[in-house]
């Protein structure tokens, strides 16, 4: 777990169980074809996990959509919004979304993704959702502090979307 703390800041998304690595790259092409499952995750659980802006699309249907490579056999993955009325801070219901139908491989993705919701659970919910950005584990506070600044950074964006 320890592990997956350091590499909380990193855009990259990594599972040593799996020896699977998945990149977030919002520019590969859209080939999810295969709806895997439907989340309820909140706007600070996503940026903590991926510190990157969504691709934001002009659509009725989906506005919002980050993208993931599996590495090792250039499956895509996508976490994305559908039929969505509320802005980026406000969204909670998620779909994800692959360009295989392979068992293995989604729970390859799915595995990281549960990790990296637990790591947020356990470490980074209750500063970053009572707004005290405070740890008393230094790996955890380097995150915090990126997690804010990126925030702060992109706030007008963020307001935006």
């Amino acid at each position: 777990m320890n592990s997956l703390v350091k590499d909380m800041n990193k855009m990259d998304i990594v599972d040593s169980k799996y020896e699977s690595k998945f990149l977030l790259d919002n520019n590969l092409k859209n080939d999810c074809s295969y709806f895997v499952a439907k989340v309820q995750l909140n706007f600070y659980q996503l940026w903590s996990m991926f510190l990157e802006l969504p691709c934001v699309y002009e659509s009725k249907t989906c506005k919002y959509e980050w993208k993931f490579l599996h590495v090792r056999t250039g499956a895509v993955f996508s976490i994305y919004d559908w039929k969505n009325k509320n802005k980026l801070l406000n969204t909670k219901t998620w779909y994800i979304g692959g360009s295989v139908n392979d068992k293995e491989i989604v729970n390859e993705f799915f595995m990281v993704l549960c990790d990296a919701i637990e790591c947020y659970n356990k470490y980074y919910k209750v500063p970053i959702e009572t707004k005290t950005f405070r740890s008393d584990n230094v790996e955890v506070q380097k995150g915090l502090d990126s997690i804010k600044r990126t925030i702060v950074d992109k706030r007008e964006i963020l307001k935006n979307l």
